[in-house]
């Protein structure tokens, strides 16, 4: 299958879509009739979503707030709880609802991708991580057992060493017996 060649809208292009939607953006056929209108240059899809990314006066040009980073990550969890596809209307029309923006879509679709794919190589990598791990980790610093153990040890040589005068019930880790450590029994 041959791909198009890219499509390029000047400015005078743009100034008379703007100038044909003025006149018949309430239309429900208006991108078929404006496509009409300039000789069908573009298709009716394109003119479409040149205007709804681009074109709308209505726009909003910002970058996306956290708390709208926010609601896009929730609607799009619920959409994906129960469709495979994501509804980017839906997203769009929640977040104009809630606060009075109208995204364009390629700039919340942009965001939505970022994350997913950030997300994607931060699992594989960890994934990697634990797939070059050993099972049995035989590091001074391992989480089991024997790394508990091991701090423990290490806990108590400390605080021989730094001369605390008493303390009691400290498990000595060798003997697994409870044991009193003295500062005179240190001297001997």
């Amino acid at each position: 299958m041959c791909r198009s060649k890219a499509v390029y809208f000047t400015e005078e292009d743009d100034n008379m879509i703007i100038k044909l939607m003025k006149t018949y953006g309430k239309f429900t056929n208006r991108f078929v009739i404006i496509n009409g209108l300039m000789n069908e240059k573009f298709t009716n899809s394109q003119i479409s979503e040149r205007w709804r990314n681009y074109l709308n006066p209505e726009l909003c040009k910002e970058d996306l707030g956290y708390y709208e980073k926010v609601i896009i990550d929730d609607k799009v969890q619920k959409i994906l709880v129960t469709s495979v596809k994501i509804r980017w209307r839906e997203v769009i029309r929640e977040l104009l609802r809630l606060f009075g923006k109208l995204y364009s879509e390629n700039k919340i679709k942009n965001y939505w991708n970022l994350k997913y794919r950030n997300k994607m190589k931060k699992d594989l990598k960890n994934d990697a991580k634990k797939e070059t791990k050993p099972k049995s980790c035989s590091s001074k610093y391992s989480k089991g057992k024997e790394g508990k153990e091991r701090r423990k040890e290490r806990t108590v040589r400390v605080l021989i060493m730094m001369g605390v005068p008493k303390y009691t019930n400290i498990i000595s880790i060798r003997n697994k017996k409870p044991e009193t450590y003295m500062s005179d029994e240190r001297s001997k």
